[in-house]
């Protein structure tokens, strides 16, 4: 019998702990800095702690000046700026496929994703503006009332307005017949929440504002490579492909130059 991992918000007993082997598990805490919580399905926000396993249906959150760091079960790593607030959705994990879904309330979410292998491999990363689907990339999400901005910096993402595409079945066989096609839109131009699908390449951003709106760009890279956010994951990216460096935590800021070393 194939062995399934295919948890979707999991529901666990009042005064589950969130150390420990469970069930459902989709990730683990590898860096945090300043004011991290979890909470857990109906009990109240808790502080996280580094090495700390996370789950199915967990929200993940951030305080001011504070950073954190989740490698995904799945081999993809996601990391938290600061007053950012985050749903791990779902996760499906077996030997011919991997599946993820993330939903972002509000602040910024780097993502390294792991190269998609599978045609039935998925990486979905939710706004209350935007599904972003991706085919293995590096890229960034921010996100607030206002709009949501998606930028890539490597591969590619499939960006459709929100409720546009429909979650597929938690089946052996996914349903590829309930997804649209791409279809080439001019933007941005007022639109209806169905009637665009845009691809973002490499080095070029997509901004969704609350009515369905979009523009497309390219990133200004003189702005990116100053934004220290954007610094501060690029060097944690060039470290974590380094073999025999492990990472480890610090009392550091946030800044671009800190929050983290390699022993």
């Amino acid at each position: 019998m194939k062995r399934l991992l295919c948890f979707v918000l999991l529901v666990f007993l009042p005064g589950s702990a969130f150390a420990g082997s469970q069930p459902g598990e989709m990730g683990t805490l590898t860096f945090l800095i300043g004011e991290v919580f979890a909470k857990r399905a109906d009990q109240d926000w808790r502080k996280a702690e580094f090495d700390m396993a996370v789950f199915a249906g967990d929200q993940i959150k951030t305080g001011a000046d504070s950073r954190c760091e989740i490698s995904l079960v799945a081999g993809s790593v996601i990391r938290m700026d600061q007053n950012t607030v985050q749903t791990l959705e779902k996760i499906c994990v077996k030997k011919e496929s991997r599946q993820v879904s993330l939903f972002m309330g509000t602040g910024r979410l780097w993502a390294n994703a792991r190269k998609i292998i599978s045609k039935q491999d998925t990486f979905k990363v939710r706004t209350d503006k935007t599904v972003c689907a991706i085919r293995g990339t590096m890229f960034g999400v921010d996100t607030n009332t206002s709009a949501t901005r998606i930028a890539v910096y490597e591969g590619e993402v499939e960006v459709r307005p929100w409720g546009d595409l429909v979650d597929q079945p938690d089946s052996e066989k996914p349903s590829e017949a309930r997804i649209k096609e791409p279809v080439p839109v001019s933007g941005p131009h007022p639109v209806t929440m169905k009637e665009w699908v845009e691809i973002v390449r490499a080095l070029k951003q997509i901004t969704v504002d609350a009515q369905g709106k979009y523009s497309k760009s390219a990133l200004d890279m003189e702005a990116e490579l100053r934004d220290a956010w954007v610094i501060w994951n690029k060097k944690r990216d060039r470290l974590a492909r380094r073999p025999g460096i492990p990472l480890r935590q610090t009392n550091r800021g946030p800044s671009g130059q800190g929050g983290f070393t390699h022993e």
